[in-house]
């Protein structure tokens, strides 16, 4: 070889040098600018996670999941740490203590890994020694308070918060196993801390903790006194879960003075912010207390009208576990699945690394070489041994990949199986709030049974008085001698009026009867079970049937407009899906209308074999997106722990069991209309498996 070609050979490898040292340092630089944006997004959702913990647990779960994701992919521990104890302190509220010690067992893992942090270990564990506390594990729990007081006394002098809410856990633990003096004596420990300058999260439910233990003595004066200062400061902190926790308490306490009209105003007062931020267990807390001080009342109205807000809210509750099991277990399935899937990502992007490293290496080696034959064999070389290496790294990375697939396969199949009982929770939830409707609609008509019954007794008896007078007389004489007296004896009686009122009373019973015969005759109609086989379904009659049952959930101010065609004929269908179709649209139409004033029109057509069946309201409407997103299972347009979005995916899918056709026409502020074409005449075997 020449002087010159050894020259341009040179040229190239310096050349090659320098490109993999520019696409090292463009890499680089990207990975740091990465990094960043997704620090501060991890500690948007961190705060997020943290503010939603003492309002809403499934808004906290949500975001403290979304963070710990992320906290995972950019290997941030902090972060991490931070969200596995909004998880963790979720999980115990939601009473799934075992999961709850899982998660803080490896927050504790992360805090040995990354060095001493007192005032982390402090916190995770107390709360550990709380899930103790709540199992009924008293020795383990006092173990770990006392560890975490051990802890708090190594901080700086000034760090008196951390001592002061250990002392609440305590307090609360000491109560617990009924040693009272005791409980009292450090939870007022507890607050001297706070008052003599210093701080704690937890002043308010110290001072309610004080309250309950007085009332324990016997001293409800000083009971009263602390509780309504746990109000106020609870008040001023604009904490309204904590708020409404106080006030039902109170309401307890006021109670069991036999001081009823406090207990209701208490009551009441917890039941509207309860109602507001969704807290259904503090708000059916609430109604049960208000319908027992009504009953003391003798005021049985008002009490049966708590009592069915209860049940009302009990079956929310029910609906609200429900999901939030579903929460709890893709909880779970995302954290596994996401360690899984960051290390094979870290495992790749050390291999990465360690590729670009040597290419590099190797590069700059060359383009030192003097002799072109040297770097040549050289070349062949390393050539040669990094193809066996990257022929072994393909063959562990397929093992892994095939390893993960079955992991994700498996996984996959828990979360069908998940998504499964999420379809059976959402129609049980249905079933709850529909059944707690018509109770409240059957009450009435009852009610005018029951007084009716009541008054007829009553006017029954005043005549009976009247007819023994009269079976008395044997005589005409006697008749002549008892005239006056049976005469004076109607006067009082007023019996005349009593024949009336009889007459109104039978009419008001016979009113109540039959308005009950319709209340059950529409839910005859609507509960139908379906046959093996296709029946013949009359939509008008079944529609009129749904919105009877709807009737509680449709506000005084929205009208209803019926357009049916006389002539639609009955069609094949199974009765039941289809009348669950109308009740998921009805119910929708009714929410988006809200308690604004509206209408609702339903309209019926027949057009060449097909009937046509729209239901239009006058609500918010929705945009294109949510549109174009509106038959996917999971997907909805309400808040936060207010739907499953499981009740139009279920539609879409009987509509086209029955080889039909579903559509919606929305537009922003003017409402939405869906449109259900179904055919006439159908063959089992034309019918669609969903």
């Amino acid at each position: 070889m020449n002087l010159k070609s050894l020259i341009v050979e040179k040229t190239i490898l310096l050349c090659i040098g320098f490109l993999f040292g520019a696409i090292q340092f463009t890499y680089s630089q990207s990975i740091v600018a990465l990094e960043t944006d997704s620090s501060k997004y991890l500690i948007a959702l961190t705060d997020k996670a943290k503010k939603w913990s003492s309002i809403n647990i499934d808004s906290a779960l949500y975001y403290a999941q979304e963070a710990a994701n992320l906290a995972y992919e950019i290997d941030n521990k902090e972060g991490l740490r931070a969200n596995l104890m909004v998880i963790g302190m979720g999980f115990s509220q939601l009473k799934e203590h075992q999961k709850a010690l899982e998660v803080f067992d490896r927050v504790c893992l992360l805090i040995q890994e990354g060095g001493p942090n007192l005032v982390a270990e402090i916190e995770v564990v107390n709360q550990m020694g709380e899930v103790y506390r709540n199992t009924g594990q008293f020795n383990k729990a006092l173990i770990k308070h006392r560890d975490a007081m051990s802890l708090a006394k190594q901080l700086a002098t000034e760090e008196t918060e951390k001592v002061s809410t250990t002392l609440f856990y305590l307090g609360k633990l000491y109560k617990a196993e009924g040693k009272d003096s005791l409980a009292l004596k450090t939870q007022l420990a507890s607050l001297a801390i706070t008052e003599n300058g210093g701080s704690s999260d937890k002043y308010s439910l110290a001072l309610l903790e004080i309250g309950l233990l007085h009332e324990r003595f016997g001293d409800f004066e000083k009971a009263f006194s602390n509780f309504n200062q746990a109000l106020e400061i609870a008040e001023k902190n604009g904490n309204e879960k904590e708020v409404v926790y106080i006030l039902n308490m109170l309401a307890a306490s006021y109670a069991k003075t036999k001081s009823a009209h406090n207990s209701i105003s208490s009551s009441q007062s917890a039941l509207r912010l309860a109602s507001s931020n969704n807290d259904y267990a503090a708000a059916s807390e609430a109604c049960a207390n208000l319908a027992n001080c009504f009953k003391a009342l003798k005021n049985f109205e008002k009490s049966l009208e708590y009592e069915a807000l209860e049940d009302v809210y009990k079956n929310q509750l029910l609906a609200s576990e429900r999901k939030r099991l579903v929460t709890v277990m893709q909880a779970n399935f995302d954290l596994t699945k996401k360690e899984i899937e960051n290390q094979s990502l870290r495992a790749q992007e050390k291999v990465l690394k360690r590729d670009l490293k040597r290419q590099m290496w190797t590069a700059a080696f060359f383009s030192l070489a003097f002799f072109l034959a040297l770097a040549l064999a050289f070349l062949l070389y390393r050539f040669n041994k990094s193809r066996v290496k990257t022929n072994e790294l393909l063959m562990e990375q397929n093992t892994a990949i095939q390893a993960q697939k079955v992991e994700l396969e498996k996984a996959m199949t828990q979360l069908k199986s998940a998504q499964s009982h999420l379809v059976q929770s959402e129609k049980m939830a249905s079933l709850g709030l529909l059944t707690a409707g018509i109770a409240h609609e059957i009450n009435n008509p009852v009610n005018f049974i029951y007084s009716g019954v009541a008054g007829l007794k009553k006017n029954l008896a005043a005549m009976m008085e009247v007819t023994q007078q009269l079976d008395s007389i044997k005589s005409k004489e006697e008749f002549e001698e008892k005239k006056t007296k049976i005469e004076r004896l109607k006067k009082e009686i007023d019996y005349d009026e009593v024949q009336e009122d009889i007459n109104g009373l039978l009419t008001s019973i016979e009113d109540g009867a039959e308005r009950t015969c319709n209340i059950v005759e529409s839910l005859r109609t609507f509960s139908r079970i379906d046959a093996s086989s296709l029946n013949k379904f009359d939509i008008h009659k079944n529609i009129d049937s749904t919105l009877v049952l709807l009737k509680t959930k449709l506000s005084d101010d929205v009208t209803l407009e019926k357009k049916y065609d006389p002539k639609l004929p009955l069609i094949d269908s199974y009765n039941g899906q289809l009348n669950q179709v109308m009740m998921n649209i009805l119910t929708n139409a009714a929410q988006a209308i809200g308690t604004e004033k509206g209408t609702i029109t339903i309209a019926t057509r027949l057009e060449e074999g097909i009937v046509s069946i729209s239901i239009q309201d006058s609500g918010e409407g929705m945009d294109e997106t949510a549109k174009k997103r509106l038959f996917e299972p999971f997907y909805t347009t309400k808040e936060i722990g207010k739907g499953t979005g499981l009740g139009l995916s279920i539609s879409y899918g009987i509509i086209k069991r029955h080889n039909g056709t579903i559509t919606v026409d929305s537009e922003v502020g003017k409402g939405t209309t869906f449109t259900i074409s179904l055919p006439i005449n159908q063959k089992v075997e034309e019918v669609v498996t969903v």
